[in-house]
Parts: structure tokens; sequence; C-alpha cells
């Protein structure tokens, strides 16, 4: 089957399934085999490009030994789905938690996809986690109280749920910070298609951010 007639039947799939939908008055899924095939080939790139190695084992010091140039294991992929953009066909982020393997405390950001249709075409997303981070950086950074400047060091985010938004919370770390204690945390509420933010940081409130304000960052 030559591509061209491969992207017609899908398009014809998908057109017959938004109908169905419609009829139900309710948003359609993305396909289970589609969302499985992108999860796959997700993790093996994670894999090939070093960001995510094998599962941890009980003993750090053997998953060191046998993975010596990965930090984070494979985890359990959660899912979250809702129609964001109103169009009438769910969009589903798939994400799973940065956990070390070596013992240490370091952390990260959940890995996340975000899968999403535009013209009757599946498409992937899989730079959402950061560039949720750079609009809670550029959004405490114009927002920041009685200082001129500030040295951004770390942000963590961890997704919760999805509404007309992908939601969690952050931690934001700068200069100085320990560990233990980052200067900024709040949750968020993020928009991937209108590129805004909404945020309640303990420290400075109700705060919010969008594409056009986030350019001058």
């Amino acid at each position: 089957m030559s591509k061209l007639l491969r992207y017609g039947v899908g398009c014809l799939l998908l057109a017959f399934i938004s109908i169905g939908c419609k009829a139900n008055k309710k948003a359609c899924s993305i396909p289970k085999d589609s969302v499985k095939q992108e999860i796959k080939k997700w993790k093996a790139e994670l894999l090939t490009n070093g960001e995510v190695g094998p599962p941890c084992k009980r003993r750090y010091d053997i998953w060191t030994e046998e993975n010596p140039n990965y930090y984070y294991g494979m985890q359990p992929v959660k899912e979250l789905s809702s129609d964001l953009n109103e169009d009438g066909t769910e969009e589903l982020l798939c994400y799973f938690p940065a956990v070390n393997c070596v013992g240490g405390n370091g952390t990260d950001s959940d890995f996340a996809m975000l899968l999403f249709y535009k013209d009757s075409m599946l498409l992937t997303n899989k730079r959402i986690s950061l560039q949720i981070e750079e609009y809670i950086e550029a959004t405490i950074y114009s927002n920041r109280i009685g200082e001129s400047t500030i040295d951004i060091t770390d942000i963590n985010i961890f997704y919760e749920s999805m509404t007309r938004t992908i939601n969690g919370r952050y931690a934001l770390w700068v200069y100085e910070d320990a560990h233990c204690c980052p200067s900024y945390e709040g949750t968020f509420s993020y928009d991937p298609f209108e590129f805004s933010i909404e945020m309640m940081d303990k420290k400075l409130g109700k705060i919010a951010n969008d594409a056009a304000e986030i350019r001058g960052f």
C-alpha cells in the first residue's frame, strides 16, 4: 500500500470516527493502536538519545554497572486526555516521572509527549515539558518582586490533570537554593494551542504569561 493510499485511508477512517463521535456528542479518542505505536517509538527515541535507560533495579550499583551512560530509568507510562482545543478530538498526554536509578537525590521534570490531530494527521509534541518549563521561567522572571534579576538554575514540572489546559505542579530553583528548598513553587495551567500559561505561585500569587510576552524573556 502506497503512502498516499495509507494517508487517504487514515483520513477516511478519522472522518467516520469523528462523525460517530459528534452523533454521540462526545470528543473522539485517538485509536489505541496508534497510541501504542507512538509510545513505542517515543521510548525507543528516549533510549537511543541517552535520556532514559532501562527500568531501575533494586540494587543501584548493578543497574549503574550495566547502564553507565544513563541516569534515569524507564517507568510505566501514564495518560491524560481532554479535548483541549474543542475540535471534537481528544488530545492525549503520555508521561512518566524522572526516576533516577543511581541512588542519588537527583530529580527532573516528567518526561512527556503530547498526541494531537491536525488536518487529519496524528502529530506529536515531544518538547511539551521543555515548552512549559520555558513559559514558567519567563513568567517567574517577569513577575519577580524586589529583585533586579534572578539566576534560575533548575525547574521541575509534574503533570496532574487535563481539562481545557494541561495542569500540574512546578518547583523552580535559583542560585544558592538548597535542593530541598526551591524559591518558587506552585501550580500551572498551560494551553499548548494558545501558547499561554496561568500559574498560582506560593510566593508571587496568581500570575500569567502568553506567547507575545515570552519573546522578551
